[in-house]
């Protein structure tokens, strides 16, 4: 019997209840089960289950009336069952499924005498009723494997009424750092501590969204699988109009843009609004998009500020925003950090990033946009004047005709290398939508990112 693929939800009683002999329960979603107030809450399970061989894998089980699992053994009724192996519960794997704010003591319960051989591995056991994890009911001398499972909060998660009823081998206490736990969104952010940290041995070969599940050799903990870039890209050699990252296929690369997914910004004179980048991943992911146009300002643009840029402002005096001037020599290493996490967590969500170094629209298209640039004289405690030929747009700064400036434009290019390059899901744009005479400015860029490289 194979139950897969399934919204088992809000039914009056059980969302699974029966008996079964190789029964296989796979990548599901089972919640708000045991809607029925007339009857005990306390058998209103997600699945409540007796035979043998069971395997529930890669499913979503939250928000049930009473128990997330109940495993459970009876008493052989020839009559009425089709052999002993339906009465008993041995030889079960429960691995790699969510079980989160199921009401009624924990998400997993093995109860009674005839149970035997439960593995227990790789789940994630969230905020259910308390004890959160496992209670085990006279299972005396059975030492079942609880295995590389995550519980949240920590304390009381494995419970016994006797002795040896189980072995914990590597388990944690951890907050498992779901994307949005209040909209029952379980997949797992960057630096989850059920990333990579589960057991592969049995382990399912695929997750819940049908992804594969060995990365690299390892599995993660829960029902969702974080799936990192299989980069560098490169020219696909079939048609150059294409990526590929050595599978042999076409990358196709899409994603949805929005102007803050590095910078913070905010209108002059009121607080910086920030942006939401975990919602932002998801949303891609979700959408599956692989592709991010990670946009950078170097100043300012309109009545609005950006943060952090990529010089520090240490003064002294005032630049012509009302901010300390830039020292540009000086990096600030809330840009740098910002960018290697922001494009580490893309990674960790399969998404490429093109990172760009310079911003050529601005000072093209708004009045006075030079004014709020880094190498406006009156910005910089440096002297720098990127406004070559003093017509107030500093176009210059983009066509290698001030040598300070050009210098300082490198030292920031090994700067963002130096911050990026051992990730494989980067690649370098020089810059938005700048002028035409900027050309031969924006192809030595190119090659010094090579030579450097």
């Amino acid at each position: 019997i194979v139950i897969r693929n399934c919204h088992i939800h809000e039914n009056y009683n059980q969302g699974i209840l029966g008996n079964g002999n190789r029964v296989l329960i796979d990548r599901n979603i089972i919640a708000g089960n045991g809607t029925n107030k007339n009857e005990r809450q306390s058998l209103m399970h997600g699945i409540y289950a007796t035979g043998t061989a069971f395997t529930i894998t890669n499913n979503i089980i939250h928000s049930n009336t009473a128990y997330g699992i109940q495993v459970a053994a009876y008493d052989y009724k020839e009559d009425s069952m089709a052999g002993p192996e339906y009465a008993e519960a041995k030889d079960w794997l429960i691995m790699n499924n969510t079980l989160a704010f199921n009401k009624r003591s924990s998400g997993l319960v093995i109860w009674q005498d005839g149970v035997e051989n439960c593995a227990v591995q790789n789940n994630i056991f969230y905020k259910n009723g308390g004890p959160n994890g496992i209670v085990f009911y006279s299972q005396k001398g059975r030492r079942h494997i609880v295995r590389n499972n995550i519980f949240y909060p920590p304390g009381e998660n494995l419970v016994s009424s006797e002795e040896d009823a189980y072995q914990a081998i590597d388990n944690q206490h951890a907050e498992p750092c779901f994307v949005d736990v209040d909209s029952f969104d379980f997949h797992l952010k960057a630096g989850s501590p059920a990333i990579d940290a589960g057991s592969t041995e049995s382990a399912p070969k695929m997750d819940f969204e049908g992804k594969p599940r060995l990365q690299g050799g390892k599995v993660d903990i829960g029902a969702y699988e974080v799936v990192p870039t299989a980069g560098p890209l490169r020219v696909y050699p079939a048609n150059p109009r294409y990526f590929t990252d050595g599978s042999g296929k076409a990358i196709y690369l899409t994603g949805s843009h929005t102007w803050d997914n590095l910078q913070d910004s905010g209108t002059i004179g009121e607080p910086v609004t920030h942006f939401d980048y975990d919602a932002y991943l998801h949303l891609l992911q979700s959408s599956g998009h692989n592709f991010i146009r990670m946009w950078a300002w170097e100043g300012g643009v309109n009545d609005k500020y950006c943060e952090p840029l990529a010089y520090s402002r240490t003064g002294p005096g005032t630049a012509l925003d009302g901010k300390p001037k830039f020292d540009l020599p000086k990096f600030d290493p809330a840009y740098f950090t910002r960018l290697r996490q922001r494009v580490e967590a893309a990674r960790q969500n399969g998404i490429y990033v093109s990172i760009m170094l310079f911003e050529g629209w601005a000072m093209q298209r708004i009045e006075d946009g030079w004014k709020t640039h880094p190498f406006h004289p009156q910005n910089n405690v440096n002297g720098v004047n990127g406004d070559a030929n003093g017509d107030g747009k500093g176009l210059e700064v983009h066509e290698l005709a001030v040598d300070a400036v050009t210098e300082i434009q490198k030292a920031y290019i090994r700067k963002a290398v130096d911050t990026v390059n051992d990730l494989d899901n980067v690649l370098y744009e020089i810059s938005n939508e700048n002028h035409p005479e900027s050309t031969p400015w924006q192809y030595a860029m190119i090659r010094y990112i090579h030579e450097y490289e």
